[in-house]
């Protein structure tokens, strides 16, 4: 089983010089100076009350591992029930489809997952989905 590395790990393991991708793609790794200031610009935008949706573009971490950032983002200023939020109800608003998803109620679409324990408590629970239903349908128990 390979080890995954933290994000401070990739990051300082990352070279600070651009890759070439073939004509005209260019792709700057990150470093710790950018990604201080990465972490700057989010705190600055969770005290001023920019609403945030949770996404990323799995540079760091492989599809399906994406909830090991939720810890992150209370590092760096959220509250845990925010970072929640930011990948159920703030991201629904923010995409404008607070109707179909991002909550539970009637009417929408029964996307829900289940974890052990007390989540808000320790976001790493996160990572143990237990339960998992999609539109209605039961898809893991």
């Amino acid at each position: 089983m390979k080890q995954l590395l933290g994000h401070d790990q990739v990051v300082r393991s990352m070279p600070n010089t651009p890759a070439r991708l073939g004509k005209g793609m260019t792709v700057w790794y990150a470093t710790p100076e950018t990604t201080e200031t990465q972490r700057a610009g989010f705190r600055k935008a969770v005290a001023a009350g920019v609403r945030i949706a949770y996404g990323t573009d799995s540079g760091v971490y492989p599809h399906g591992l994406n909830a090991m950032q939720l810890p992150y983002m209370v590092k760096y200023g959220m509250t845990p029930m925010q970072a929640v939020q930011s990948a159920t109800i703030r991201a629904a608003e923010l995409m404008g489809w607070e109707d179909r998803v991002g909550s539970i109620a009637p009417g929408k679409y029964a996307d829900l997952i289940a974890v052990e324990g007390d989540a808000l408590a320790d976001l790493r629970a996160f990572r143990r989905v237990r339960f998992v239903m999609k539109g209605g349908t039961v898809y893991k128990r």
